[in-house]
């Protein structure tokens, strides 16, 4: 039985860490700062709460509403998406932007086909500084297929044979990645099959599906919580911390481009479990501050608009460093979020809430 007493703060740090890793990694310090990581740890945190919400619900009422699922995530996903995303079209309407839109591009934006739009098409014709939409592709797609398959297989199946066929799942996508990958070779880091198996959702949603395992085989909120001692939880974090510089350092681009992504969705695991059940504990203690925590709570619109804010802020302060111009954009993308936050998103929240079990 899951137990879940209102939200999470430690998730909302977590949102708030790899938000920020994405950031600093397009403020000019991707050499140092693995932006990819930081939207791997959203699109694990994603699978976590989807397949926990989704538990609860049919632990609570014994069946699963399809229908207010996707509304839920109507009102979570799109109020922000479509306004950030009109802003941007009216700048590059305006001339504030000069760059060459295409109506299929824009179009995959809308219709969050992004993703698929850069591996055919590259990003020639996309809204400036939408190009991380891609992500969002990505979840949607996985959203609309995994809510079905686990609406259909609750019933018919147990959660345990659920997470047995993700799990073989895994495997299948890493080897189908590993087909695409072949054609890779050093230092060919634009070609398709790059753009495929780092973007596309047929070879991306196992960052997912790792989160949605956890939270049916190790669900830290689990009313019977498995009773690691501290030891253990040091040994167990140092191993996840070990696999995740590995897929850092190593950059061999059949590697990176195949089995990293394994790599970390496995040792996210004990991360995710620690920092929620451990959460007193001086290593994820922080997580919970209360403005890291906020920071958390506008990550998502953060995350939509910061690439926008960094192409906007040389058109605002031109005479400016690049420096000052990256630290401009962070706080832009502060206020716009906060914005966002305490206007559309609060109110589309309590929407949602509404539609809860």
């Amino acid at each position: 039985m899951l137990i879940l007493n209102g939200s999470i703060p430690s998730l909302d740090g977590t949102r708030a860490v790899a938000v920020m890793l994405v950031f600093l990694s397009h403020a000019g310090l991707s050499h140092i700062i693995p932006g990819g990581l930081g939207v791997t740890i959203f699109f694990f945190l994603s699978g976590y709460l989807i397949t926990t919400l989704l538990i609860l619900e049919y632990q609570s009422t014994g069946n699963i509403s399809l229908r207010k699922f996707f509304i839920r995530r109507i009102y979570r996903l799109f109020p922000p998406l479509y306004i950030v995303l009109c802003i941007t079209l009216v700048l590059c309407l305006a001339g504030v932007f000069q760059t060459k839109l295409s109506f299929s591009g824009v179009l995959s934006q809308f219709l969050q086909f992004t993703n698929y739009q850069l591996v055919f098409f590259g990003k020639q014709g996309l809204l400036p500084g939408l190009v991380v939409l891609w992500s969002l592709a990505v979840e949607e797609h996985f959203y609309i297929i995994y809510a079905l398959a686990f609406y259909l297989m609750i019933k018919k199946s147990t959660l345990n044979r659920l997470g047995t066929a993700l799990i073989i799942l895994c495997f299948v996508i890493l080897f189908w990645r590993a087909y695409i990958a072949m054609g890779l070779t050093e230092g060919l880091n634009l070609t398709r099959e790059f753009l495929h198996t780092s973007t596309a959702s047929d070879t991306r949603v196992d960052s997912m599906i790792f989160g949605c395992i956890m939270a049916i085989f190790l669900n830290p909120l689990d009313s019977k919580k498995a009773d690691i001692s501290n030891v253990n939880m040091y040994l167990l974090l140092m191993c996840s911390c070990i696999g995740i510089l590995l897929t850092l350092l190593y950059r061999d681009s059949f590697f990176r481009e195949t089995i990293r992504y394994t790599i970390q969705g496995i040792a996210l695991m004990p991360l995710f479990y620690f920092s929620i059940t451990r959460s007193n504990n001086i290593l994820f203690k922080w997580l919970g501050f209360k403005w890291i925590e906020y920071f958390g709570k506008i990550s998502y619109t953060f995350y939509l608009s910061h690439f926008v804010c960094i192409y906007l802020a040389p058109k605002i302060l031109p005479n400016v460093g690049m420096n000052e111009n990256y630290v401009f954009a962070f706080v832009l993308s502060i206020a716009f979020s906060s914005l966002m936050y305490f206007t559309i998103e609060t109110y589309f929240n309590k929407k949602r809430k509404q539609l809860s079990f």
